[in-house]
């Protein structure tokens, strides 16, 4: 729609595009060719029966609720396979892929239409996933995995390249 949008309208004043992705949410629905590779090679991390025993008693009624009561778009198996584990994560990351090259065909789209010159590109994210570390699935633990994500700006001759700011962004 972006690309429609550019394509249609003529380059005649300053512009303000904002873009949100539905994906990588529920339901994980890549193109097979992103997730083929990934469903192969992923490495996960076991999850134990300590580390469930562990957790706060909210988070144990979360996961017990998440899996019996909520039935979002991906329904959380209390024990899932290795295999169906794999298979959520390369999902995502290929639905995560999918998201970087429609990213890449907008630059350039603004480059050809001549935006770039002048641009500030800011990507960025509302929170991360579980993908079924520590039993759990989606964004609701508050984990480092769900609120340390990337926050990318691209401004060449405005900011020094490579900055990194560790602290919270918003």
């Amino acid at each position: 729609m972006a690309q429609w949008w550019l394509n249609l309208h003529p380059q005649t004043q300053p512009l303000f595009l904002q873009i949100g992705f539905p994906g990588s949410h529920p339901p994980y629905d890549p193109v097979p060719r992103y997730a083929e590779a990934l469903e192969r090679d992923l490495p996960i991390d076991e999850v134990s029966e300590g580390d469930l025993a562990g957790q706060s008693p909210l988070f144990k009624t979360m996961r017990q609720h998440n899996t019996e009561v909520d039935r979002d778009s991906v329904v959380h198996q209390v024990n899932q396979s290795e295999e169906d584990r794999k298979r959520q994560r390369a999902w995502y990351l290929a639905n995560v892929t999918m998201i970087d090259e429609k990213v890449g065909e907008i630059l350039g789209r603004l480059e050809a239409r001549r935006y770039l010159d002048n641009s500030v590109v800011v990507f960025t994210s509302d929170h991360g996933d579980c993908l079924t570390d520590h039993g759990h699935s989606q964004k609701w633990t508050m984990d480092d995995t769900m609120t340390r994500v990337p926050m990318l700006v691209w401004a060449p001759g405005r900011f020094d390249a490579g900055g990194e700011v560790d602290g919270l962004c918003q």
